[in-house]
């Protein structure tokens, strides 16, 4: 079919061609115009009724249950209560404390000045007599001639400096189990003064100088007193037709000291 060409019978369906036609015109009173005017006065607002058998149609306790439906989904959407308060706390920014008024210092009197004075002059005094008196012990350190069987290098570590191994002289705690110490930290000790120490176990004691001794222990070797090690001496055994060096008798190794008879039996 042409495109200008338009059937005239779908175009009486949908409007009239008439230029004079009501579709056109201004509606009628009383819905005389026909089908494309407004109606009666007042139907223009007036709702509609649905009727039962009509597919549309919703009783008035379908339209409830249908809302307490969507109510209800909507109501569990929400998050809980608890978590709205929780929340909202966290959102909230903490109020600021109001600071505590503080005390003003009460200026010291002239006797609490004299006071403090001689207490902070007594501290230093002290002090100063104890570091005096260390250093004189550290002159006066422990000798190597004074007990060489226990001079020699120590696997163990101080528990006090930390220095590892310790060479010289060990000196063990009689009082707190496992605390061995070097003779340069033993030195520090003053004889009149109580100390707390602390072992590697956490266990801590109050001690004084007495309390700590010359030991030794598992894997002690000797040195001499500038801290070389001392190789113990090895004894050659003689050859059989030897002269026996390991006694005077003067006789051959194999007869002697080499023979079955003084080989001790396994």
């Amino acid at each position: 079919m042409p495109k200008d060409e338009v059937d005239k019978d779908a175009r009486k369906e949908r409007h009239s061609g008439d230029p004079k036609s009501s579709v056109k015109g201004k509606a009628k009173k009383g819905g005389g115009g026909g089908k494309f005017t407004e109606g009666k006065p007042g139907e223009e607002v007036a709702p509609q009724e649905v009727e039962k058998g009509d597919p549309n149609y919703d009783s008035d306790e379908e339209i409830l249950a249908a809302a307490a439906v969507q109510a209800a989904a909507e109501a569990a959407a929400l998050p809980p209560k608890e978590e709205k308060e929780a929340e909202s706390k966290a959102k909230a920014k903490p109020k600021a404390q109001p600071e505590a008024p503080k005390e003003e210092e009460k200026p010291l009197t002239e006797e609490e000045k004299k006071a403090k004075m001689r207490a902070d002059i007594e501290a230093k005094l002290k002090a100063a007599q104890e570091a005096q008196a260390r250093r004189a012990q550290h002159l006066d350190m422990p000798k190597f001639e004074e007990a060489p069987i226990m001079f020699g290098r120590h696997e163990y570590q101080c528990d006090q400096c930390k220095v590892e191994p310790i060479v010289g002289f060990r000196w063990a705690c009689a009082k707190l189990s496992d605390y061995d110490i070097c003779t340069n930290c033993y030195q520090d000790l003053l004889p009149d003064q109580t100390y707390t120490r602390r072992n590697h176990k956490g266990q801590t004691k109050k001690v004084t100088r007495g309390d700590f001794q010359r030991a030794k222990g598992q894997g002690f070797r000797p040195t001499d007193a500038d801290g070389k090690l001392i190789e113990a001496s090895v004894v050659k055994k003689p050859k059989p037709n030897d002269v026996c060096t390991l006694c005077d008798s003067g006789k051959k190794y194999k007869k002697c000291c080499g023979s079955a008879a003084a080989t001790p039996a396994a």
